[in-house]
């Protein structure tokens, strides 16, 4: 869906030159008319927003889980009464990672930023953290971010359901993402660019330059 939107973003913009108003209101535009004409159509087909995967970390006691049942209440990952969501088991530990969740996601993104761009603030925990980034779990369809895309953009939107968890959001300085299904991996985007197809993508936060990296596999 990011590249669908970047693209009819694009396509706007070149449309609208020389009107401020088109200008500023093509983010949410283009992200709308991608969902509505390419990204809903495919799900509906392909069921494309629900993919598998495997979300770890090598430094649990620096992980924090926000619980938006809570007040965005920042919750460490590494204390055992912590209940984050989880299709199988949370907090399992791994020989050298702990799993933070493993289970269906329609997009996993990371920033240390609030904005992706566009004026989309899909990060807005992306500065709690001194030496951390956020990393954000979407798993509600693309029919309900359609409906809350408004809440999304403006960095508001929550989902405190026990039974959905719709929105998880981590903070922590490293997290890997297993993509588990489909078996020959997913479209990633590296600073708003393709840059493929892959079944593993690692973040880390690098505390001297405080940046994040990300390496792909």
């Amino acid at each position: 869906m990011m590249q669908q939107a970047k693209e009819e973003e694009q396509r706007r913009r070149r449309r609208s030159i020389g009107s401020k108003w088109l200008s500023n209101t093509n983010a949410v535009v283009g992200y709308t008319i991608a969902l509505l004409t390419r990204t809903i159509p495919q799900c509906l087909r392909h069921k494309a927003h629900e993919i598998r995967v495997r979300v770890t970390t090598k430094h649990p006691h620096d992980t924090y889980w926000i619980d938006h049942r809570r007040g965005d209440l920042m919750r460490p990952v590494s204390h055992d009464d912590n209940d984050t969501p989880n299709e199988t088991t949370t907090k399992k530990p791994t020989t050298t990672s702990t799993i933070l969740y493993e289970g269906s996601a329609g997009i996993v993104a990371a920033g240390t930023a609030p904005y992706y761009g566009g004026g989309l603030k899909l990060f807005p925990f992306g500065r709690m953290t001194p030496n951390g980034m956020h990393l954000r779990i979407g798993r509600i369809s693309p029919v309900r971010g359609l409906l809350s895309v408004h809440k999304i953009f403006e960095g508001s939107y929550r989902d405190a359901s026990v039974e959905g968890f719709g929105c998880l959001d981590f903070c922590g300085p490293h997290f890997a993402v297993e993509l588990l299904d489909p078996p020959e991996g997913y479209p990633v985007q590296h600073s708003g660019e393709s840059v493929g197809r892959c079944s593993r993508v690692e973040f880390e936060v690098t505390a001297a330059a405080t940046a994040a990296a990300a390496t792909t596999t």
